[in-house]
């Protein structure tokens, strides 16, 4: 094992995905030092991108930066797979593009379990600072400088069955949004995007980019942490295996930006979690946190597979959606509607068989109550365990999910071929069957490093980003969620980074 020779960065950032990639570059504009370290490759600056790494219109689920994640607790027609980015810019260079922000009410109660600087009132600034919002640049709560461009699809734009889609959702009752990141927004309306024409703005282009060549950053690819070297209380450093084999680098700060799985693995290889399981593993209990891994909170979706007349073909994958509340339910928006134009049936939906132009139209639970972990199996290994069903409240939200969906569907005149029929809508006990055979993630991760007081001993972090137990080592990235945000988690995430950015900036200063 050696030991870098470069001086120690202020500040070593782990994952290179949406929030570590704003973090970085807020810690170099304020001129920190940055090592930046993403185990996945760098595919270049945008305009030197892949096609697949460019296309906008539809997501990356498997392949070479894909990081083979499969959720343990699979069964039915559900698929396995846990799709995150394992490339320069995470997940927001793989993932469908959707910028949505939450319900301003997530963050009152995000405040509730850490203090007022996580409230709506507090973080709606990050939310304006990020974007350039392209259809609504004069909106008060919209911004119209940052580095991320907000655009909607236009209705000339629209495949025909998202057309078609959005037609019936509107003559079903359900009302029109035309701002689906208003505050409060609800209804049916077009999906707004982090894109310039077709082509994906991750989260790579829009910060990393400006400060690739900057003398204080370094950034590191193709290299995989493996420990934060704890020492009485305080990170030391960390080891990683990279392309020079295993080695060790010194760090005046350590952030990681791993996200809902990667971050939880770091910290229990490094013995932050459950004293059991991390004595089971073998590993030495450096501070004893037993909410590591622990509450992992995602969206999930059921879908209604069918036909549309036309070939098979690459197509824009989502372009229409509904934020609405399930019939009975005591949360506001917390249900998605949306159509898939383009799917990749393989691995989105194994078992489905669709002719010609398959689509499908998908009901996205929102605020769920299920929960799940992230542990480490016998061999060291990363285990997900979800099932998105566990409790039983999830289940009856997805009837009246599935059943909005039927009666859109009964209203898209070319639609044929569902896999589902009006006695298996009909009956609660056939349709719980239905839903629990392919209900699966809708990419969402969150929760598993949450944020709390100290006092709490299922939370990992303070509202500083700190976590509890360990100086110089902090967390930021989608794990500190300490509640089901109701929207796609992108724009959180870079609103993290952003605070992140910040408050450590002032640290290293």
């Amino acid at each position: 094992m050696t030991r870098a020779e470069l001086r120690a960065p202020d500040v070593v950032v782990v994952g290179a995905g949406a929030s570590g990639c704003v973090l970085a570059s807020r810690l170099i504009q304020s001129g920190a030092s940055v090592e930046l370290i993403e185990s996945g490759i760098d595919p270049g600056p945008a305009s030197a991108l892949p096609q697949v790494l460019r296309d906008a219109d539809a997501p990356v689920l498997t392949g070479q930066y894909d990081w083979g994640f499969r959720n343990a607790l699979a069964k039915g027609r559900r698929s396995p797979l846990l799709p995150r980015g394992r490339v320069l810019g995470g997940s927001s260079a793989t993932n469908s593009c959707v910028a949505l922000r939450p319900e301003p009410t997530d963050f009152d109660a995000w405040a509730l379990v850490a203090d007022s600087s996580w409230s709506w009132d507090s973080v709606a600034p990050y939310f304006t600072r990020i974007e350039s919002d392209i259809d609504f640049p004069t909106a008060p709560y919209h911004g119209s400088a940052g580095p991320v461009p907000v655009v909607r699809w236009r209705r000339e734009e629209l495949e025909a069955p998202s057309r078609a889609f959005l037609d019936s959702a509107l003559a079903a009752g359900y009302p029109w949004c035309e701002d689906l990141n208003a505050p409060g927004a609800t209804g049916v309306g077009l999906v707004p995007m982090n894109r310039r024409a077709r082509v994906r703005v991750s989260a790579a282009s829009a910060y990393l980019d400006p400060v690739r060549n900057h003398p204080n950053l370094r950034v590191r690819t193709s290299s995989t942490v493996t420990e934060v070297c704890i020492r009485r209380g305080r990170s030391r450093g960390l080891v990683i295996d990279g392309p020079q084999g295993r080695e060790r680098i010194a760090a005046g700060q350590v952030v990681l930006c791993a996200g809902a799985y990667g971050t939880p693995w770091i910290l229990l290889r490094s013995g932050v979690g459950p004293p059991g399981e991390l004595r089971r593993a073998g590993i030495e209990v450096q501070v004893d946190l037993p909410g590591v891994g622990q509450e992992l909170t995602d969206h999930s979706h059921v879908h209604l597979a069918g036909s549309w007349p036309g070939s098979d073909a690459r197509r824009a994958c989502v372009q229409t959606l509904g934020r609405l509340t399930s019939e009975d339910s005591a949360v506001r928006g917390d249900m998605q509607l949306w159509l898939l134009n383009y799917v990749e049936m393989a691995s989105y939906a194994p078992g489905t068989v669709s002719a010609g132009w398959p689509v499908m139209l998908c009901a996205s639970l929102q605020h769920a109550e299920s929960r799940g972990s992230v542990c480490l199996s016998a061999n060291g290994e990363l285990r997900v365990a979800i099932d998105h069903l566990a409790d039983r409240a999830d289940t009856a939200r997805y009837r009246a999910g599935v059943r909005s969906l039927w009666r859109i569907a009964g209203g898209m005149n070319d639609l044929s071929g569902l896999d589902i029929d009006q006695a298996t809508i009909a009956n609660d006990a056939l349709l719980d069957h239905f839903i629990s055979d392919r209900v699966q993630t809708s990419h969402h991760p969150m929760g598993t490093a949450r944020m709390g007081a100290s006092a709490d001993p299922d939370s990992v972090v303070g509202a500083d980003l700190a976590v509890h137990g360990v100086a110089g080592l902090h967390v930021a990235d989608a794990s500190i969620i300490p509640v089901c945000v109701r929207a796609n988690i992108h724009l959180t995430c870079l609103v993290i980074g952003e605070i992140a950015g910040e408050r450590l900036c002032h640290e290293v200063s």
